[in-house]
């Protein structure tokens, strides 16, 4: 009889989860708009960065349209994650531009370690493509 009880108990719950609705079981949404206040200042622009034409991307750019030109490799060590994040990127950018590339496949980005302390140092390393002409 215990076991027929228990049962039951589990097939209501699951039942009441199974009916309640999708956004009450996740929670509110986060608001877009409650973000843009909470941003200070402007997102640097590409071309402040060190490379308006140079792209970061994941995947590797088909060799068919892009063909190798280097491999780049940026570190930052600031206070603020954020800023030495930043700081790698234009310094990639910078790297890549200098070598004539439009796209970076991004391979290692290694953030700082969790003992970093107060200086963090981020990493970015990638390889350079230039469009075939």
């Amino acid at each position: 009889m215990r076991t027929t009880w228990v049962a039951m108990l589990v097939a209501a719950t699951m039942m009441g989860c199974a009916t309640a609705p999708k956004q009450a079981a996740r929670g509110p949404m986060p608001s877009e708009k409650s973000d843009s206040a909470v941003a200070t200042s402007e997102a640097p622009k590409p071309k402040e960065l060190g490379g308006s034409a140079v792209k970061i991307v994941a995947k590797k750019p088909s060799l068919q349209k892009y063909h190798f030109v280097g491999r780049v490799q940026a570190r930052a060590t600031t206070a603020d994650i954020v800023d030495a994040a930043i700081a790698a990127d234009a310094d990639l950018r910078r790297q890549a531009k200098k070598l004539g590339a439009d796209v970076v496949k991004i391979d290692i980005i290694a953030p700082p370690s969790e003992r970093a302390g107060a200086h963090s140092r981020v990493i970015l390393a990638g390889r350079a493509y230039k469009k075939s002409s």
